[in-house]
């Protein structure tokens, strides 16, 4: 019996001794720097990137002719290229219901990813009160009509040069045939 526990004893002891250490690892003549250190290169923000003016032109022109097919009230194309830093132009529209709030943003954005044009981020389509496509160079505002006279965004632009309203986007594009009955 004794011949037992000291075997369980010495079971013991050697469970409880600690691990041998492992071997250091040698560092080699040949080691390339850190990858990181080399990407790491400050960048270069001096110059301002241009916007392609005449396509981002056309492209809130665009959007202004596509809300006034689906009946948007009130249509402005606001210029901020020498004004703001998140977008070259804001095209500002209204609905008369929530519903029509939602399709004219919604036919906006179905009409332009046909001309493969597909917005960053959108917002409020679901509430209907104000809808936002963001188009990165071209902003869409569509508000309930209530909603526009509160918020009054033509106010608070209203030193940038606006491109056109309503009257001169109807005017630049070509009248539908009418149907003779």
């Amino acid at each position: 019996m004794a011949k037992r526990t000291s075997e369980k004893s010495m079971k013991s002891e050697k469970s409880t001794k600690p691990a041998k250490a492992a071997k250091p690892v040698k560092a080699t003549k040949a080691a390339k720097p850190a990858r990181a250190a080399k990407i790491a290169k400050p960048l270069k923000t001096d110059k301002p990137v241009k916007a392609d003016k005449p396509r981002d032109e056309a492209l809130a022109l665009r959007v202004a002719e596509l809300a006034l097919d689906i009946k948007a009230l009130n249509v402005v194309v606001l210029d901020l290229r020498e004004r703001s830093s998140y977008t070259d132009f804001l095209v500002i529209a209204s609905g008369t219901s929530d519903r029509h709030v939602q399709s004219i943003a919604e036919s906006v954005a179905d009409k332009l990813r046909d001309d493969k044009v597909r917005p960053i981020g959108s917002e409020g389509l679901r509430e209907g009160q104000w809808a936002l496509l963001d188009f990165g160079s071209v902003v869409l505002h569509v508000f309930h009509q209530f909603t526009r006279d509160v918020y009054q965004l033509e106010n608070l632009w209203k030193d940038v040069p606006r491109l056109s309203d309503a009257d001169t986007v109807k005017s630049a594009t070509p009248k539908r045939q009418r149907r003779s009955n």
